[in-house]
Order: structure tokens, then C-alpha cells, then sequence
């Protein structure tokens, strides 16, 4: 801290505004930027720093705007040589490593405990954070490369399970930090299998099209992360710098003003991902705006989006009150791009594409049978090692019901490898044990991608499931998208109406997903359009969650556009699109068009105009107007 003081008082004295220098900020490398760089970034990272440390205090989550981006932050300021606060860096990255056994048994499971809410981000950040802390692989990535692979949907891309933008609310960002994570993080045996995901993910990114500033920057880094050709990567440049504002910054939708988050990462994607030189006019506004609305404090203030629940409010440290989880991650994302900008380096921490360096070992011996048993090697083999690494293990006598933390066992590990599950049921592995988690093999293999074969093996075996667990499988393989799996289970005596504990169906998890296509096929194999789950109705999850596609896929399949979340005064679809803003008034058109209610009236009395002046959504109340008036 004494050394950040120290040269902080320097930069004070020689720092000049940007303003009074009409915006040009000289050659890339020259001292003069360097300086005024440096000087933005070692005000920001205090309160960033003190903030994640207040963080874990109150929330053990890792969170991707205060320790992700934190570290991230952290990390591109040594790079450049900077000083950071030491102790306090130290503490977060041991927070966010987590390792544990149970923690690892967990997230082969998807425990949400252990994975966190909307995992395929928020564990996408977490390993994009611990490769720039340069943390070795170890068994907990491991176990988040299995858990992720397991996530991929069947056209190649990773779903967001939440929608909390601007960070957690893209498909886009899903896939390119799932698909970052698994190549700095694979392990040798997989390499083939995730060379394969990796270049399933690239297709889906070129095809995809991007909607939000969040997906434009995101598809930039997923290509480049992918090996994309140099044609798609200069097209989602073009993309990018075709959105920019004249005051040189971006807006994360464009009813917005511009931000210091959404111009902080398409710097950093520019730069980092599409090769643009930092002397570019395009970077150098962007520089400009940045350094030019950067706060006394050291701080960006960005306003937050959020409209519905999602993590409680409370003070974190950082300031800006309930704005400061979305003004933390613009700071952190600030950081990184003053840092790229300070010279015209990329920086591996965004460009390193290889495997990180794996330790000679790093499979955990089981503490509960003793290292000798070779139950800890048998699981990390069942984990992320090859057919043949199992084999061995077994045939130097391992259980092939050795039993690890929680209760893990070899198949619940090897779900998605029919091949590893065909052998240790050939050693005497028993499908039917169930971890502390109540979790069981064909349970596992439902949820995951590539578990299909071994859903038809072990149905092919006998009877390998209850009817509870037949039907929670197929909300697990709706979950997942995969309606091969749904067949397959319904075929097998699965429900399409049984619900979950919530009163969740297979629509609902399909909706929730942002699923069209399965919608309709869900609908048209005779699922219920309107059942109630959390106290909602699939239109309603739509409307809420700004899932345009989903939501007229349930119009078209006669969904009721009049339902009432949580009560016959609550909300209508129509009072959730008139207040969420994704960027499109869409939602509102669609629900229009199916005869959507103008004129009902919420537990406030207030109908969707009234929701949408509330919130300030002007291009919303412009379109109930004209739909009043046709009326």
C-alpha cells in the first residue's frame, strides 16, 4: 500500500486532464499516455481491492464483478508493472480458489452450493481469473472442465441460466468464457474431446447473430478464443466499431447512454481479440471517454439494469449504492482496458490460447480409503483421463465402487463417457448408488452433453430407474436442451408434465432456457403451455426474462397472454415487457399481437403504460400508445 501512496502523489503532480488536450492522446508508447494511464488505474484499484475483500465478508459467492474481474483487474495492472495491494490480491485469489474435496465433488455435480447461480459464467470468469493469476490446473478445474463440457448444449453454445445483465444475461458470453476455460484448463486425456467442443462453439459463433453490445464484444472474444478465421474476427471488429458513440464511448443497448462497462470490454475485445492497434482512432476515443468520466474516487459509475430480483442488495465497500455490483465490474473491466491500451501488447491473459502448464500430478487421494486403496487416482481417471488411465486402475485392483467425497462415485464421474461407464460396469460398478446429493449415474448422464449413449445403455440393461427418477431426468435433459434425451425418456415411461419440486415441467425449464425450438416440440408432443411453476406461467418466465424467441414459440402454441404472476392482481406478461428493456421492443410487439391486455392493472393499480413511463422505457409507452389508439 505504501508503494501505491507513493507513486500515486508522483502521478498527481504531473497528470493533465484528458479534456484539455482535445481528446488526442499521442503515440501508444509514449511516456506521456503512459502516464496518464497509469495514473487512472492506480486510482481505480483500491477501492476495487478493499471492495472484494469486503465482498467475501458478507457473500462467499465469487462473484464475476468483484473477484473475477477483481483478479482480472489485478493481474493486467502487475503486468504492466504497477503496483497492487499485495496482501489484499493474496487473499482474494485464495478465496476464489476454493479447493476442497467436497467443494470438487460438488461441481461435478452442479451443486449450486459449489457451482454458483448461472455456473457456465460465473465459473467461465472464475478459471478466466485464476489462468491470469497463473494458477496452475489442479483437481477443482478439473472439476469445472467436466462440469462445463457438460453444459454445452447440442448446437455447440453454452446457455446464460439467468438473466442479470449486463454480465449474466448472454448466451454469447456463456460460450465464449466455457469455451475459454475448458482450452486453458483441459487435461491431456481430453484434449481430442475438447479440441472437438472448441470447434463446435466456433460454428455456433460465426452462425449466431449478435443482438446487444454484450454479444458483440463476447462473439469477438469467443472467435478469437476458437481460432476463428481472420474473415469472421475483422467482421465482429467491423461490427463493434460501427456501434460506437460520438462522445467515443458505447452504450450496452442503444436506448442507453454510453458507459464505462460497455466501452471498458469492447476496448479490451478490440484490442485483445481483434488485433486493433491501440493507436487506432477508434481506441484512442475510447481511452478518451474513459479516462474522461472516471470519478474523483477512482471509481465508474454505471447504472444498473436490473428490474426484477436477483442477489440481495448491501454494501460491499464499493460505492454508488444499489448501482455498485454493475459499477465494480466497469471498474475492473476499466482497469484491463487502460492497461491493454498503456502499449500496443496483447496480453496472454486474453490472447493465450494453449493449455495451461499441468504439475506432474494432481489427482487427489482419497483421504476417507487411504492413497494406497487408489480410489482418488480411480476417480480422477473416471474424471479426466483416458479409457485407458481407467482400465489400468482397475486392473490394478481399484473399487469400482470406491466412494469419494460426498459420496462421488467412478460412474457419477464418468456420466458422459460411455466407454468409462461400460467398463466399470463390467468391473461391478453398481448403477444405483446415490450420492449425498441424491445424484446417480443415469441422473448425471441426463444432464450432460454426450450422456445420451449411456442413457441408452443403461436403459438397454434393465430397468436402471424409479419413475421419479425417469422423470427427473427428463426435466435434467430439458434443462440441457436435448431433445434426442427427451424421446429417449418419454419412450421409457418419463413424464412430460411431472413437475419438480418448484412445480417446474420440462416447458418450464425449456422457457427458462430461452429454448424456442424445444418449446415447440415440448408443445407439440403434448406438454401443458400453461403450467404454473414458481408461481408463474411459461409466458410469464418469457416476459420477465426478455426471452423474445420463447415467448412467441408459447403465443403461437396458445399460451395465455392474459395469466397474472403469483396472483389474480399480480402482473401480466404484458407489465414484465413494458418494464424489462432488453434492448428491443419486441416482447411488447409480440404480446401486442396476440391481444395482450392494455388495460390490466397490477397490485399498484398501474397497467403496463404506467410500468413503462415508471421506468423510463419511452420507446415501450410510444407503442402501447399507438396499440390504445388502434384499438
Amino acid at each position: 500500500m505504501v508503494r501505491w501512496i507513493a507513486r500515486f502523489a508522483i502521478l498527481l503532480l504531473v497528470v493533465r486532464p484528458l479534456a484539455a488536450q482535445d481528446g488526442a492522446l499521442g503515440a501508444p508508447t509514449s511516456a506521456d499516455l503512459a502516464v496518464r494511464l497509469d495514473a487512472a488505474v492506480l486510482r481505480a484499484l483500491p477501492p476495487l481491492q478493499e471492495s472484494g475483500d469486503d465482498w467475501y465478508l458478507a457473500r462467499t459467492c465469487n462473484s464475476c464483478h468483484h473477484a473475477s474481474l477483481g483478479l482480472i483487474a489485478v493481474a493486467a495492472a502487475r503486468e504492466r508493472g504497477l503496483a497492487v495491494d499485495d496482501d489484499l490480491a493474496a487473499r482474494l485469489l485464495a478465496r476464489v480458489l476454493r479447493t476442497s474435496p467436497e467443494a470438487e465433488a460438488g461441481i461435478v455435480q452442479g451443486d449450486r452450493r459449489d457451482v454458483g447461480i448461472n455456473a457456465q459464467i460465473g465459473q467461465g470468469y472464475r478459471l478466466l481469473a485464476l489462468a491470469a493469476s497463473d494458477v496452475a490446473p489442479n483437481t477443482n478445474t478439473d472439476a469445472v472442465v467436466t462440469f462445463l463440457a457438460g453444459k454445452q448444449q447440442p448446437d455447440g453454445h453454452w446457455r446464460s441460466e439467468s438473466h442479470r445483465p449486463p454480465l449474466e444475461d448472454s448466451e454469447f458470453t456463456a460460450t465464449a468464457l466455457s469455451l475459454r476455460a475448458l482450452r486453458r484448463y483441459v487435461t491431456p486425456a481430453l484434449a481430442d474431446e475438447i479440441a472437438g467442443r472448441v470447434r463446435r462453439a466456433r460454428d455456433w459463433l460465426v452462425t449466431a447473430v449478435p443482438v446487444t453490445h454484450e454479444e458483440r464484444v463476447m462473439q469477438l472474444f469467443g472467435l478469437a478464443w476458437s481460432d476463428a478465421g481472420a474473415e469472421e474476427i475483422d467482421a465482429a471488429v467491423a461490427g463493434l466499431r460501427a456501434t460506437q458513440r460520438p462522445d467515443g464511448g458505447w452504450a450496452q443497448i442503444a436506448r442507453r447512454e454510453s458507459d464505462a462497462f460497455a466501452t471498458a470490454e469492447a476496448l479490451v475485445a478490440l484490442h485483445e481479440a481483434g488485433g486493433v492497434s491501440s493507436a487506432d482512432e477508434t481506441l484512442r476515443r475510447g481511452a478518451a471517454f474513459l479516462l474522461d468520466t472516471q470519478l474523483a474516487d477512482g471509481t465508474w459509475h454505471v447504472t444498473t439494469r436490473r428490474k426484477t430480483e436477483g442477489l440481495p442488495y448491501f454494501e460491499s465497500g464499493f460505492p454508488h449504492g444499489e448501482d455498485q455490483f454493475v459499477s465494480a465490474a466497469a471498474t475492473g473491466w476499466a482497469i484491463a482496458a487502460l492497461c491493454a491500451l498503456r502499449d500496443d501488447v496483447r496480453s496472454p491473459i486474453w490472447t493465450g490460447s494453449a493449455a495451461k502448464a499441468r504439475p506432474a500430478a494432481v489427482a487427489r487421494a482419497d483421504p476417507q480409503a487411504g492413497a494406497a486403496s487408489g480410489s482418488g487416482s480411480l476417480l480422477a481417471a473416471a474424471l479426466s483421463g483416458s479409457v485407458d488411465d481407467l482400465a489400468d486402475r482397475l486392473a490394478s485392483g481399484a473399487d469400482a465402487n470406491a466412494r469419494g467425497p460426498g459420496g462421488l462415485t467412478p460412474l457419477l464421474c464418468a456420466a458422459s463417457d460411455v466407454d468409462k461407464v461400460r467398463l466399470l460396469l463390467a468391473h461391478g460398478a453398481d448403477p444405483s448408488t446415490r450420492s449425498e446429493l441424491g445424484q446417480t449415474v443415469f441422473l448425471a448422464a441426463a444432464a450432460r452433453d454426450g450422456g445420451l449413449p449411456v442413457l441408452r445403455l443403461l436403459l438397454a440393461r434393465g430397468p436402471a430407474a424409479s419413475q421419479d427418477d425417469l422423470d427427473e431426468a427428463l426435466r435434467a435433459a430439458a434443462l440441457a436442451g436435448d431433445l434426442a434425451k427427451i424421446d429417449l425418456l418419454s419412450d421409457a415411461g418419463a413424464s412430460l408434465e411431472a413437475p419438480g419440486e418448484e412445480g417446474e415441467t420440462a416447458l418450464m425449464l425449456a422457457t427458462w432456457q430461452g429454448d424456442a425450438e424445444l418449446v415447440r416440440q415440448l408443445v407439440a408432443r403434448g406438454a401443458e403451455v400453461d403450467p404454473v411453476g414458481y408461481g408463474v406461467t411459461p409466458l410469464l418466465v418469457a416476459a420477465e426474462d426478455g426471452q423474445r424467441d420463447a415467448l412467441v414459440a408459447l403465443l403461437e402454441s396458445g399460451a395465455d397472454v392474459a395469466a397474472r404472476d403469483g396472483g389474480p392482481d399480480g402482473p401480466t406478461a404484458l407489465h414484465w415487457a413494458a418494464i424489462i428493456d432488453p434492448g428491443t421492443t419486441a416482447l411488447v410487439e409480440a404480446l401486442l399481437a396476440h391481444g395482450a391486455p392494455l388495460d390490466a392493472r397490477d397490485e399498484d393499480g398501474r397497467t403496463p403504460l404506467d410500468r413503462a413511463l415508471e421506468h423510463g422505457n419511452t420507446a415501450f409507452a410510444e407503442v402501447l400508445r399507438a396499440a390504445a389508439a388502434g384499438r
